[in-house]
């Protein structure tokens, strides 16, 4: 039995159900199941159901107290992950975040507490995710008249994160302007982009810093995709040849899910504050 806690944004979800999806790949006589208890009393809710149609097979608690603590809510798994020992069925992600080798061949009973972010953990599913990450059509015309064009040119996607990670020690600052400045200069350099497409949660602060940067290449600001509707700018992302992600994992797999030939995708070096960090960008792609 293996089961895959799955908790935190969308795009980490993604991630732990890639994982989930490599483990049934690999071990196809056993039972792999998810534990969402997670979500209960947490700020965010599970998605994969509502974005893709996923379904999942989901673990009682009473199948998670074999390998694990059956933890009810997101409260009792925040304290009790920090004060309780790991049990040898559980797998728990690495501190600074480096890939576990072992962490699919493992055998046996497990459960897997972690995101995930690295593609070596399911490189060989990418037919399978390519076609369960699957979005729907546009509905609307904004999106639709845009998709029209990133099909046909050779367009850059931008990611920037701001809103929820200024005043976060993990996260904020490790993407700022500098980073933009490097990486868009570097596809200017290798490409002939016809478009800039860029997507925030601050589009303020990207027409005040990036705009500048685009000189005389057309740039849309895509910032018509509120709310339920923001899976549309993964979806926007997925269609475009070139990128440049944020430190973030909603932008990691609109480049990843990403199907144009000759790409030049970039990530930041640097993912984290925390001592060896290691970033889930890529070996193919480009760290700046």
């Amino acid at each position: 039995m293996k089961i895959v806690k799955i908790l935190g944004g969308l795009g980490n979800q993604m991630f732990q159900y890639a994982l989930y999806t490599a483990l049934q790949r690999h071990h196809p006589d056993e039972m792999v199941m998810a534990d969402l208890h997670g979500f209960n009393g947490y700020r965010r809710k599970y998605q994969l159901n509502e974005v893709f149609g996923i379904d999942i097979k989901q673990a009682t608690c009473g199948m998670i107290a074999h390998v694990a603590y059956p933890y009810p809510n997101f409260q009792s798994w925040r304290f009790g992950s920090r004060l309780l020992p790991k049990r040898r069925t559980m797998c728990v992600e690495p501190h600074n975040f480096a890939i576990d080798h072992e962490a699919i061949s493992r055998q046996g009973n497990t459960y897997y507490d972690g995101y995930w972010q690295h593609e070596e953990y399911f490189s060989d599913c990418r037919d399978i995710l390519m076609e369960r990450f699957h979005f729907p059509d546009f509905a609307d015309e904004a999106n639709t008249a845009l998709a029209q064009r990133l099909e046909k040119e050779e367009a850059v996607s931008i990611h920037v994160r701001r809103t929820d990670y200024i005043g976060d020690k993990l996260f904020y600052d490790l993407t700022a302007t500098d980073y933009y400045t490097q990486a868009i200069h570097y596809i200017r350099q290798h490409a002939q982009a016809q478009l800039f497409c860029i997507f925030s949660d601050d589009i303020v602060w990207c027409k005040t810093h990036l705009q500048p940067l685009l000189n005389d290449v057309e740039a849309i600001f895509a910032d018509w995709n509120n709310g339920k509707q923001g899976i549309q700018d993964m979806h926007l992302m997925t269609l475009c040849r070139h990128h440049i992600i944020a430190n973030s994992s909603f932008s990691w797999w609109g480049t990843w899910l990403a199907t144009q030939t000759g790409a030049i995708n970039i990530g930041p070096k640097l993912w984290w504050r925390r001592q060896a960090a290691v970033t889930p960008v890529p070996s193919h792609w480009i760290t700046i």
